[in-house]
C-alpha cells in the first residue's frame, strides 16, 4: 500500500476489514505500507486499534524515511528496524564489479563520484551508473560523470581551496564562473568543499595545514545559510571562498595568550597592532584592544 496516495481514513477502514480474512495460502498475510508517515492523523488513529491487537495471521511492515513524523502511540506498538546507508567504498566496489562484468571501460574517480552522489543508496547508484555510461557512449568518464551528477572531483575541490587560500581572485572567479555556466549547483559545491575539509583533516599527508582546514570548515559552514537564500549564490560562494585568504591575519583578542600579550611579539609578528595597552593587576592581566 502506498500511503502517499492512499492516506485517508477510508483506505485504512478498508484495510481494517480485510485483515480479518485468513490468507489464501501460506501462514501469514503481510501488509507493507510504504511512506507510512504520509497518513493523516485520522488514518493513524483508525489503524491504532488494529496494530494494538492484530490477528495472529497478520504482519504489518510500516516503511518510512521520516520516523519523527510517526505518532508515539503508533511507535510504542511497533518493533523498530533502522537501516543504515551503504558505505561509499562498498558502493564504489560494487559499481566497479558491474563495469568489469559488463566490459565497461571506467575511471576510478567516476565510480567514487557516483557513489558520493547516491548518498548511500545502492539502487540509486546503479541507476546513475547506467545513465552515466549511456552519456559516455558505453564508457564511464570522470568529466562526463562530474557534469551529469553535479559533483566535482577531489582534485577540482582541492584546486578551489588552494586558489582560495592563496587569494588568487581572478583564477578563482574564472573557475566559479565556469562551474556556474556548466550547470553546477553552488550549494552542492559548498557542501562538497566542507566534506573535503573533513577528509583532508584526517589524512596523514594533506597539502593543507590543520589550521587552514579548521578555518575552512568554520568559514564555509557559515556560508551555508547565506547561500540558501542569496539571489546570486555563485557570487556569494566566491566571496565566502575569498575569506579563506584572510583568515591568518584575523585574530581574536580572546585567543591571544597572556604570554604573547606581555611581550607583544611572536615569531616576528607584532601583536601591538591589536593591543593598545596591558595592565598587570596581580591575579590577572587586563588587555585593552585598539
Amino acid at each position: 500500500i502506498d500511503a502517499a496516495t492512499n492516506r485517508g481514513i477510508d483506505q485504512i477502514r478498508e484495510l481494517r476489514e480485510s485483515v480479518h480474512y485468513a490468507p489464501a495460502k501460506g501462514k501469514k498475510k503481510v501488509y507493507i505500507i510504504d511512506e507510512f508517515h504520509m497518513l493523516t492523523k485520522e488514518a493513524f488513529n483508525a489503524l491504532l486499534k488494529t496494530l494494538e491487537e492484530p490477528p495472529n495471521h497478520v504482519v504489518f511492515i510500516l516503511a518510512t524515511t521520516e520516523i519523527e513524523k510517526i505518532p508515539a502511540t503508533i511507535m510504542s506498538r511497533c518493533q523498530r528496524f533502522l537501516f543504515k546507508r551503504v558505505p561509499l567504498p562498498k558502493i564504489a566496489e560494487t559499481l566497479k564489479n558491474i563495469c568489469i562484468k559488463e566490459n565497461i571501460p571506467y575511471d576510478e574517480e567516476a565510480l567514487n563520484l557516483i557513489a558520493s552522489a547516491s548518498e548511500g543508496s545502492l539502487r540509486d547508484a546503479e541507476s546513475l551508473l547506467e545513465q552515466s555510461v549511456a552519456l559516455g557512449e558505453g564508457k564511464l568518464k570522470t568529466e562526463l560523470a562530474s557534469k551529469f551528477l553535479g559533483v566535482l572531483g577531489t582534485e577540482q575541490l582541492r584546486n578551489i581551496l588552494e586558489l582560495s587560500f592563496k587569494g588568487k581572485k581572478e583564477s578563482l572567479r574564472e573557475m566559479i564562473k565556469e562551474l556556474e555556466s556548466t550547470g553546477y549547483d553552488a550549494m552542492s559545491i559548498l557542501k562538497q568543499l566542507i566534506s573535503l575539509t573533513e577528509k583532508e583533516y584526517v589524512r596523514n599527508s594533506s597539502s593543507f595545514s590543520e589550521e587552514e582546514l579548521m578555518a575552512a570548515f568554520e568559514i564555509l559552514s557559515n556560508g551555508l545559510p547565506l547561500l540558501s537564500h542569496h539571489p546570486f549564490p555563485f557570487t556569494a560562494l566566491f566571496f565566502q571562498l575569498m575569506k579563506l585568504s584572510y583568515f591568518k591575519e584575523v585574530k581574536r583578542i580572546t585567543e591571544i595568550p597572556i604570554s604573547i600579550a606581555e611581550k607583544k611579539t611572536e615569531n616576528g609578528f607584532d601583536y601591538s597592532v591589536y593591543i593598545e595597552t596591558t595592565s598587570d593587576r596581580g591575579d590577572l592581566i587586563e588587555i585593552i584592544p585598539k
